[in-house]
């Protein structure tokens, strides 16, 4: 899997669902941060983002 952020949110979401999703991507929002790797951190931010419009789409 390459690092295209809305590749990864629709995987995580077909594996794990919504709901987890974002509770694994929060966790590695949390661990990139911890491990001052801003590359991961603005990966995961971006996923986090896609992953919140997914689910505002949703709510219509």
């Amino acid at each position: 899997m390459n690092n295209d952020p809305k590749e990864i949110a629709n995987w995580l979401i077909e594996e794990n669902g919504l709901q987890e999703a974002r509770q694994l991507v929060l966790d590695a929002v949390l661990k990139a941060q911890n491990l001052g790797d801003n590359y991961r951190l603005s990966v995961w931010r971006e996923v986090r983002r896609v992953l919140t419009e997914q689910s505002d789409d949703t709510r219509q």
